[in-house]
C-alpha cells in the first residue's frame, strides 16, 4: 500500500507516482515553509485520538506487547512535550555579525528508510522531519502492521495541508532501482536498521545526498553492588523478558564486576527462577518454544558426548536459559529467551567497551550511591550515551537523542545571508 497525495493507492502504481514526484516535491518547495503550529497541532489531535479508542481497529493486528510499547509513545505526540523539544534541538539563532544573517532552514527532502523492530517508530521519525520543516519520503519496512501508515494516513485527515509533506511506500529493500529514485529525489537519507542495512544503502546512495544514520546499537547491564537485591532482579528480569533483545535499548550481556565465575554462577543460580518467572508470565510463541526445545536438545548431546559446549555453560529454565561465558566481549547473545552473562572487573571497563565504540547506547547501571558517579564517568569515557536505572533502559522520552546527537538539527541546514544594503 502507498500513500500518496492523502489517498492510499495500490503498490501496483509505485512507478507511475515515482514518474512525477519530483516534480509534486518541486511544487512543495515552491511553497511558504511548513508552520510548526500546524504540525504540533496534528500530533496533539492524533494522541487525543489514540487515547479516545478511534485507532482501536488496528489492535487486531497487533501484540500486546506492541500496544503497550504504542501507549508509551502518547507524551511523544504532547504538543507542548514537542515544543520544548523543538526548543532544546533548534533553539534560537545567535547573530555574530551585524552584517550577516544566519537562518536554520529545513534540509528539504528526507528519505526515511525505516527498520521493522518496533511498531511505529516509522511514522515517529516522519513526524521529526516534519517538526523540521521536511517534505518526507517513507520506505516501509517489510515486516510493518500497517500500523504506520494508518498514523501518517490519520495526521493527513486531521490537517489536510500535510498531505504534500507525507509519502509513503511499501517498496521492498530488493527494489534496489525504485529505492535508488526515492533517494535521489532527497537531500537527505534517514536510514535506520542493522550494520548490513547501513552498508547496502551507502552503495545505492546517491553521492550527493547526506547519510543521517540511526544504526544498530548494543546495550547491557553492569551490576557493581545491589541496594535492593530482589526489588532489582526483578527489575531485570521483567526488562530481559519484555525486551527480548530486540531493541537498541535491550540488555544483551549482564556484566558483574567480578573476575570470579564461582561469583557468576552464584548469580545465575539465584537469577535464574526470577528470570524464568518473568518468561513464563509473559509466555513464549510457539517459534520461542520449538528453538528452546532444539538448544536443549543440542546442548544434552553435548553432554552425552563428553564434549564441552563451545558457546559455554548454559543454564536452563523452563522457559529461558543463561549462558555464562568466561570472555568479556560485548555481543549480542543471538537468542530471545536467553541472556549472557560474564565478568568485567571495574578497572577493564574502558578497555573492554572501547571495542565497540561507535554502536554502544545504553548501559543498565546498579550499584551503591556512592559508586554511582565514579561508575558512570568510566561509561561516559568509554563512548556510552545513555546510564540508567534497569528498569528504564527500554523508556520512551520525548527529549531523549538518536544516538548521542539531536535529531532535528541534523535534518536541517544553516544558511548565510548578507543583510540588503540600500546604496
Amino acid at each position: 500500500m502507498i500513500l500518496y497525495d492523502g489517498k492510499y493507492w495500490e503498490s501496483s502504481f509505485q512507478d507511475e507516482i515515482l514518474k512525477e514526484l519530483e516534480s509534486k516535491i518541486n511544487e512543495t518547495r515552491r511553497k511558504p515553509r511548513l508552520a510548526l503550529e500546524l504540525v504540533l497541532n496534528a500530533a496533539e489531535k492524533c494522541k487525543e485520538d489514540f487515547v479516545m479508542g478511534k485507532m482501536d481497529f488496528l489492535k487486531e493486528e497487533l501484540t500486546k506487547k506492541d500496544i503497550q510499547a504504542i501507549q508509551q509513545l502518547f507524551p511523544l505526540l504532547d504538543k507542548e512535550n514537542l515544543r520544548k523539544r523543538v526548543e532544546l534541538e533548534l533553539g534560537e539563532m545567535i547573530q555574530p555579525d551585524s552584517n550577516y544573517e544566519l537562518r536554520r532552514v529545513p534540509l528539504g527532502t528526507l528519505f526515511h528508510i525505516a527498520a521493522g523492530n518496533q511498531d511505529g517508530l516509522p511514522a515517529y521519525s516522519v513526524l521529526e522531519g516534519l517538526m523540521s520543516g521536511n517534505i518526507n519520503i517513507l520506505k516501509l519496512p517489510s515486516v510493518d502492521h500497517s500500523l504506520s501508515i494508518s498514523i501518517l494516513y490519520h495526521l493527513i485527515e486531521i490537517e489536510p495541508k500535510l498531505k504534500d509533506y507525507i509519502i509513503v511506500f511499501d517498496t521492498p529493500s530488493s527494489d534496489s532501482q525504485a529505492i535508488f529514485k526515492m533517494a535521489e529525489m532527497a537531500d537527505g537519507l534517514v536510514i535506520w536498521g542493522s550494520d548490513q542495512s547501513i552498508a547496502a544503502i551507502r552503495k545505492q546512495a546517491p553521492l550527493n545526498a547526506k547519510l543521517i544514520e540511526w544504526g544498530h546499537r548494543i546495550s547491557f547491564v553492569y551490576i557493581d553492588d545491589f541496594q535492593n537485591k530482589e526489588k532489582e532482579m526483578i527489575e531485570l528480569a521483567e526488562h530481559v523478558a519484555w525486551t527480548r533483545q530486540r531493541l537498541c535499548s535491550s540488555c544483551q550481556v549482564i556484566y558483574l564486576n567480578s573476575d570470579s565465575l564461582l561469583e557468576a554462577e552464584k548469580f545465575i543460580e539465584e537469577f535464574l527462577p526470577i528470570l524464568d518467572k518473568a518468561f513464563l508470565k509473559d509466555g513464549l510463541s510457539m517459534n520461542e518454544q520449538g528453538e528452546m526445545m532444539l538448544r536443549r536438545y543440542t546442548d544434552h548431546l553435548c553432554q552425552v558426548m563428553e564434549k564441552e559446549n563451545n558457546q559455554g555453560k548454559i543454564y536452563w529454565g523452563k522457559a529461558c536459559s543463561i549462558l555464562l561465558k568466561e570472555d568479556k566481549t560485548l555481543e549480542g547473545s543471538g537468542i530471545h529467551n536467553q541472556i549472557l552473562v560474564k565478568c568485567l572487573p571495574e578497572k577493564e571497563i574502558v578497555t573492554c567497551l572501547r571495542e565497540k565504540k561507535g554502536i554502544l547506547q545504553t548501559v543498565g547501571l546498579i550499584c551503591a550511591q556512592e559508586n554511582h558517579e565514579r561508575l558512570v564517568n568510566l561509561f561516559v569515557q568509554s563512548g556510552i550515551n545513555r546510564i540508567m536505572q534497569v528498569s528504564h533502559m527500554s523508556s520512551v522520552n520525548v527529549f531523549d537523542s538518536h544516538d548521542g546527537e539531536f535529531p532535528l538539527s541534523r535534518y536541517s541546514r544553516i544558511v548565510k545571508i548578507e543583510k540588503f544594503k540600500n546604496e
